[in-house]
């Protein structure tokens, strides 16, 4: 049977709050249907349609583009709320237990239309990233930081 949108949203609260196993991955379907965002989210559920910034807060059609960097984290923001977690600009805070780090990075166009995001995240000292198919890798921080991505920030997460 499948999900209604609620119950999904409902799904990745309970999974947003709970420690993220990155053995999940080791499930092909995991890492067919995870991504970047569920991964930031800290959410393995085999969940379509529904792992893209604004889709969450259902304010962002999955078809539709995003018409600049303000509106990316907007709905970013408003996702993140509807998950009940905390979000905020990192400024070299030292985190507490429940907290870890995200940073988002953008390709633009040359109009600054939206072409592409990724997310990586940090867990303690390790940061991390998810491309879809694939399991998660540790890289080094400010990984994408080179053209044609920019980073646009890196925020704490609350559970």
């Amino acid at each position: 049977m499948e999900l209604t949108f609620e119950e999904k949203v409902s799904r990745i609260r309970i999974a947003a709050h709970s420690e993220l196993n990155l053995s999940d991955y080791d499930s092909t379907l995991c890492r067919n249907i995870c991504n970047c965002y569920s991964h930031a989210i800290g959410s393995t559920l085999i969940l379509e349609y529904i792992y893209r910034v604004g889709a969450i807060c259902g304010k962002k059609d999955l078809r539709d583009e995003y018409t600049s960097i303000k509106e990316l984290i907007l709905l970013l923001h408003e996702d993140f709320k509807v998950l009940n977690l905390g979000i905020e600009e990192y400024r070299g805070e030292i985190l507490l237990e429940n907290q870890y780090l995200i940073s988002l990075y953008v390709k633009s166009y040359r109009d600054n239309k939206i072409f592409d995001y990724h997310f990586t995240r940090r867990d303690k000292s390790v940061w991390t990233e998810k491309w879809r198919t694939q399991k998660t890798t540790i890289i080094e921080e400010n990984y994408y930081d080179f053209f044609p991505w920019v980073k646009v920030g890196t925020y704490i997460i609350t559970k």
